[in-house]
């Protein structure tokens, strides 16, 4: 028995300090066996899975005769995996437990090395025809076993991911160089080496899809590679089993026996992986799009897409004339952070910010002005809208009905040219009196209404006032409905 021991610990000490597999779980691919994804996930999003995989003869090496010798027979691990993102960057680990290793050194169980992954994303597959990404890996010496399972020292990778998906096919592409301690077995060199891997995957329904996959690693230097370049070939699929539950499978075969291919393996998965565009606020936009992630959106047609609640404003327009009269039928229109039509004969909710406003009523100017809405509970603004006055044109004809030189005089203005020009008269009853160096003074008395556009045209001929109208001195006159009614006309 002591002998038998002896000499299993010799054979444990002559065992390289190498990972005994080419194989490892991507971090967070959902549809793959080994190749990584370039995807971009919510800010925040977290998954974790347990991977079991079996290996049949996933270490052989050359001794120093040529001959081929199986350093591990039997390869039992789970390695549980977890990941989190923030926007494109995503930060992993994978802890393998081996369950069960076996082969010339003493059969055992125990922890491998721990590995720690970051990615970055370059390109966003979801908006763009291909997705890219820069990723990194490191191995750290954590085994607790004397079997081949475990690097010895601090490994690490570097490696570029690109892939691209057509309709329910996807094409995925994983490249890169692994630095590891060196080792020697016999005539077998383990070293620095370059690895790549190739998937294809097919969805054939929303829970439903397969995937194949060749993954290649060889020595960057072939003198120190007398064993070969390992490859291997996996196919598998998956289900999703609800929305927060996956289930992956499959299995693989090396392409040779070179070190870390498996002449047979067996791998499956059970995922946690809550849904990749999650709505922790139930308002129907993404986490990922959403400005307020945990605050629901209130949809009242202002900035609706931002996924935050907008506090509103209880706005009071008080709209008034020249008198201080409230304007009636008045009507308002805004636009700004939003664009609409107010009634401000009552109180209205606006969110804040600065808006254009334009306030107009029949018989009234309209008026532009900016209106500045605080944030806060309620807000009053007043808003002078002038009156739309009326014009009076004054023209002045002889008994030929000929124009003569004439002036006019309003409510007592100035003495001004009837020539027929427009004059902006405010609303309300106007004594107008004309005058001529020929004739006598022709007056009348007209109501100016809103927006009212008047001509009145004196004639003169008769060394009397115009008919229905008694002059009691030029300037002074009395008020005749029926005169005012021939001696006036309105367009």
């Amino acid at each position: 028995m002591i002998l038998s021991l002896s000499v299993a610990w010799a054979v444990a000490q002559d065992l390289p300090a190498v990972d005994g597999q080419a194989w490892s779980p991507p971090i967070d691919s959902h549809t793959t066996l080994w190749t990584e994804s370039s995807a971009v996930r919510d800010e925040g999003f977290a998954d974790v899975a347990a991977w079991t995989s079996y290996g049949y003869r996933p270490l052989r090496a050359l001794d120093r005769t040529g001959d081929r010798e199986v350093l591990l027979s039997d390869l039992w691990t789970t390695d549980i995996v977890g990941s989190v993102h923030w926007g494109r960057f995503r930060a992993g680990a994978d802890l393998p437990l081996v369950f069960l290793g076996a082969g010339l050194g003493p059969t055992a169980a125990g922890i491998g090395d721990l590995a720690v992954d970051v990615k970055a994303n370059v390109l966003d597959g979801a908006t763009g025809p291909v997705g890219a990404a820069l990723g990194g890996r490191l191995q750290l010496p954590t085994s607790s076993l004397a079997l081949p399972v475990g690097l010895g020292g601090t490994g690490g990778e570097l490696y570029g991911v690109l892939d691209t998906k057509q309709g329910p096919f996807a094409v995925a592409l994983q490249a890169g160089t692994r630095s590891i301690p060196r080792a020697e077995w016999g005539s077998t060199v383990f070293d620095d080496h370059f690895f790549g891997r190739v998937a294809g995957t097919y969805e054939a329904s929303a829970i439903l899809g397969a995937s194949a996959e060749l993954g290649v690693a060889t020595n960057w230097s072939p003198r120190t590679n007398p064993g070969g370049t390992a490859a291997e070939l996996l196919g598998g699929g998956w289900w999703q089993v609800d929305p927060m539950w996956r289930v992956r499978a499959g299995l693989g075969a090396g392409l040779g026996v070179a070190p870390g291919t498996a002449g047979f393996r067996a791998l499956a998965s059970v995922a946690y992986t809550p849904p990749e565009r999650p709505d922790r606020d139930l308002d129907g936009l993404a986490d990922r799009e959403d400005r307020c992630p945990m605050v629901a959106e209130d949809v009242d047609g202002f900035a609706d897409e931002d996924g935050c609640a907008d506090d509103a404003v209880l706005v009071s327009l008080r709209l008034f004339d020249e008198r201080g009269r409230p304007v009636p039928g008045a009507q308002v229109r805004v636009v700004g952070p939003e664009t609409r039509n107010i009634d401000p004969s009552g109180p209205v909710e606006l969110h804040p910010g600065t808006y254009e406003m334009r306030a107009w009523a029949d018989g009234y100017d309209p008026v532009e002005r900016v209106l500045v809405v605080p944030p806060g509970f309620s807000f009053a603004a007043a808003v002078a809208i002038p009156e739309r006055i009326g014009t009076l044109a004054v023209r002045a004809v002889g008994p030929d009905g000929r124009p003569v030189p004439a002036t006019f005089s309003v409510s007592g203005s100035p003495m001004r040219p009837a020539d027929g020009q427009a004059l902006p008269l405010s609303v309300g009853e106007h004594a107008v009196v004309v005058s001529s160096p020929d004739y006598p003074a022709q007056a009348v008395s007209l109501l100016i209404e809103r927006g009212d556009v008047r001509e009145w045209t004196a004639v003169f001929g008769a060394p009397s006032a115009a008919p229905g109208m008694r002059p009691d001195g030029i300037g002074a006159v009395e008020r005749d409905d029926s005169a005012v009614a021939d001696a006036s006309r309105s367009r």
